[in-house]
């Protein structure tokens, strides 16, 4: 299934990440309606993906218009896999707040509820869906905000942020991060 978005003219601009090989036929639905759990708009893309190893695990997704690097999206990714890889995978209540390399990506995964079932598990199963499935076959290197759905039950959310740089914030914000160091 082809993504649809806006800007889908320039996905594929820039982008450095290599092919790995082919991952066949993507499982999944569109749906671009007003009020979903994501957001309030119908100008957005929303779809759907069920995980190729476990149909009942699905990431609902919506893009956002914010162009992300594919290097500092991979980083950030990579760092959230790499918090997860401390924890037993049975653990609840499990959540990663990841930043790429650069500072100019930020990655939320995280269950929902006060009593959280969500294991570190289904949140490495979770970036590996958005990575694998969504992000790098699709070349959507944007922000996004996205549902966990484990048997049609929303069990976590997150979402893929596109940061400013340091510089962009002015230089009040350096001069603080150096002294704390």
């Amino acid at each position: 299934m082809q993504h649809k978005s806006a800007s889908s003219d320039s996905l594929a601009a820039n982008n450095t990440l290599c092919s790995v090989g082919s991952y066949g036929d993507l499982n999944t639905t569109s749906d671009i309606t007003p009020g979903n759990d994501l957001h309030s708009t119908t100008s957005a893309h929303s779809e759907t993906v069920i995980d190729d190893g476990d149909p009942k695990f699905k990431i609902r997704y919506i893009l956002d218009t914010a162009r992300i690097m594919p290097a500092d999206i991979f980083t950030a990714f990579m760092d959230g896999l790499a918090t997860a890889a401390e924890f037993d995978s049975t653990g609840t209540g499990a959540f990663v707040n990841a930043v790429a390399a650069s500072g100019k990506c930020a990655i939320n995964v995280h269950g929902i509820g006060l009593q959280s079932q969500f294991n570190w598990a289904l949140l490495v199963q979770t970036l590996a869906v958005v990575f694998i499935q969504i992000i790098f076959p699709q070349k959507l290197f944007y922000g996004m905000d996205f549902d966990v759905i484990y048997e049609d039950s929303k069990v976590g959310e997150g979402f893929v942020l596109a940061m400013p740089s340091p510089l962009h914030l002015g230089s009040n914000v350096t001069r603080v991060a150096a002294s704390e160091k």
